[in-house]
């Protein structure tokens, strides 16, 4: 073992030496250098300054499992906004500060103690494995110790966490008393039931649910031979596998995994015991796949289909997306995007004013449902508050709601230039200029290059009546870069050639309305102020 890492060791100082010999490697390596120096201004920088925060605010158990995203949002600091405009991150991207922030030292302490144990039981499995096998040992203890360092600077999906449980377990096995004293591995006959059984159920319940289920959310069985044949061979090989294991728990075959001085006959009732034990698994397996397979996979599904339909057809949104819902009632996300659809089919409704109170009535019990939910996401009182002004306009709600779900928002997430950008728009539409000022005001102050909040405040002046300075700040604002809100920097044109009107110019407004109308063909105002520019 020693000749072993002195060979890693010269020959990862050879590799680093002919890397830093070329000049591709030294830009590399320059590269690396300049990000370790200005870590703390990276994206990861502000993450675990964040996790150390939470951590210090709860030290004993943490935020709790899967809050992380919550909490973050009282810490985001402007510079990482700037960073991941509009991101908002679900781990710290390090599982230790993970653990810390979100299972406090509790987590941490039952962290050590897997880490100790495993460390222990990699040292019992090589010596205890046969000769001929410690290299496979030692390529586990390897793969355990990179899942570790990448877990360091990352995050965990299943498919690696998966395989760090597989790799503990094979070390376990190795490192029991007289794992090697039949000279023979524990592990060397591969478990085929087992594998036919899982690779049987999850390939049929995937063919059956990708297959079978159309867009409607129900099973369709006409002109799908080919499925419904390769969904039968996969059943017949999880059957096939299950009576395996059936007879390997009857006694009736050798289990591959069990040791010499094991395999005994068992007695009559032993078997039977094994028997029921094989039933009772089989008939979880069957309650169980339908709400932790099938269920979830129908879920997405529609999902897929309602944010497809989403800019195409939002009625068509709403329908998969309430078939989501029905399926899963307690998914937040699902019923955001089910609002969302509903408020879309409002803004085109065509049966007059009932309808889309109607529709946007509907996306308002769906947002109020959503932020019961999940109380600690602004974006559903975000949302709702948007829905509550436009149905204020109809009778449907009052400006106090609107604002009080508006302030909810903005106080989980304090620093969203986004969150405060919708917050002014839903005062603009209820004629609310001095608190649409404020919104605006306060994410320029956060973020003075975000483009959409100076046109919404070089909005406000034109309403106000102070055409100069609606034109000097819907200049600036048009002049910057736009990544997103291209309808709104299109209203911004047409606004732009308002105010130029206003204040006596009305050739340089021309191009600005010639450039609204293109954006926004349909738009009466636009079109009212191209031919005012054109009259003049």
């Amino acid at each position: 073992m020693r000749r072993a890492l002195m060979a890693l060791a010269a020959l990862g100082t050879t590799l680093a030496g002919l890397t830093l010999a070329t000049p591709s490697g030294r830009q590399l390596f320059g590269g690396v250098l300049e990000r370790a120096l200005r870590f703390r201004e990276s994206p990861r920088g502000y993450l675990w300054s964040a996790a150390l925060k939470i951590f210090k605010e709860n030290p004993l158990f943490g935020s709790g499992l899967e809050t992380f995203q919550f909490e973050f949002l009282k810490h985001r600091p402007v510079g990482y906004w700037l960073l991941e405009w509009g991101r908002t991150p679900a781990t710290a991207h390090s599982e230790p500060l993970q653990i810390l922030a979100t299972q406090g030292a509790f987590g941490a302490m039952a962290t050590v103690a897997l880490v100790v144990s495993l460390l222990w039981a990699g040292r019992r499995a090589l010596r205890r494995a046969p000769t001929d096998e410690r290299v496979f040992v030692a390529a586990v203890v390897a793969g355990l110790i990179g899942f570790c360092a990448q877990a360091a600077v990352g995050f965990s999906v299943v498919a690696m966490s998966s395989l760090f449980a597989a790799y503990a377990g094979i070390l376990s096995g190795y490192a029991r008393p007289g794992a090697g004293s039949t000279g023979a591995s524990p592990f060397r006959k591969p478990l085929l039931a087992v594998l036919l059984i899982g690779g049987g159920v999850f390939g049929a319940v995937s063919v059956l649910v990708q297959g079978l289920v159309g867009p409607n959310g129900h099973f369709a069985f006409a002109g799908r031979a080919p499925v419904i044949a390769a969904m039968g061979v996969l059943l017949v090989a999880t059957i096939f596998g299950a009576w395996s294991v059936l007879r390997v728990m009857s006694g009736e075959e050798e289990n591959p995994l069990s040791r010499a001085e094991d395999r005994l006959e068992p007695g009559i009732e032993v078997r039977w015991t094994h028997r029921l034990r094989a039933a009772g698994l089989v008939v979880a397996m069957g309650l169980l796949i339908n709400p932790l397979v099938i269920r979830p996979l129908r879920v997405s599904k529609a999902c897929r289909l309602g944010l497809q339909w989403m800019q195409v057809d939002p009625s068509r949104a709403a329908t998969a997306f309430e078939r989501a819902h029905e399926l899963d009632p307690h998914d937040d996300w699902v019923l955001a995007r089910l609002g969302l659809a509903l408020e879309a089919e409002a803004l085109g409704a065509k049966g007059g004013a009932d309808e889309a109170r109607a529709r946007l009535l509907r996306a308002r019990g769906a947002f109020e449902r959503a932020r019961d939910l999940n109380p600690f996401q602004p974006h559903h009182s975000i949302n709702l508050g948007r829905v509550l002004a436009m149905l204020s306009s109809l009778d449907g709600a009052t400006v106090q709601e609107v604002f009080r779900e508006i302030d909810r928002g903005l106080a989980l997430d304090p620093n969203n230039g986004e969150l405060l950008y919708d917050a002014a728009n839903s005062a603009l539409m209820l004629g609310e200029l001095p608190r649409a000022g404020g919104y605006a005001t306060t994410a320029l102050a956060l973020y003075p290059g975000f483009a959409p909040s100076r046109a919404q405040l070089g909005y406000v002046a034109l309403r106000d009546g102070r055409g100069e300075e609606a034109v000097s700040l819907l200049s600036t604002a048009l002049a910057a870069v736009w990544p997103s809100h291209q309808v709104d920097r299109v209203a911004a044109e047409g606004n732009l050639a308002a105010a130029l009107i206003q204040t006596g110019h009305p050739d340089d407004a021309r191009p600005h309305a010639l450039r609204a109308v293109e954006g926004a063909p349909g738009a009466s105002q636009l079109r009212f102020d191209l031919a005012r520019a054109l009259e003049r």
